[in-house]
């Protein structure tokens, strides 16, 4: 493979991982079948994080600081809150 094109590679998988933004979602009642509910924003479009850290810091905000989790898996585990990478366009065809 040509060096330039491993460049533009590396740096757009760099960019790509730079631009992802993660949204928190359940499933109602913990089902699954029933799809995911996700966090809004004021204008009800899906809230977007720049990290799961930072999901995680708002998640801890709002509870008053009783949420226990440390981790994503502990989060799902616990309490049946997930943490994913944003797909905008996931649903567009």
């Amino acid at each position: 493979m040509p060096i330039l094109l491993t460049k533009f590679i590396k740096i757009y998988l760099i960019m790509v991982k730079i631009m992802s933004k993660y949204r928190i979602y359940r499933y109602p009642e913990g089902i699954s079948l029933n799809g995911k509910e996700f966090i809004c924003d004021d204008k009800g479009d899906v809230k977007l994080f720049e990290s799961i850290g930072l999901a995680m810091f708002w998640l801890k905000k709002q509870s008053d600081h009783t949420l226990t989790a440390k981790s994503p898996d502990e989060l799902f585990d616990n309490y049946g809150i997930g943490i994913e990478k944003d797909h905008p366009n996931q649903f567009l065809e």
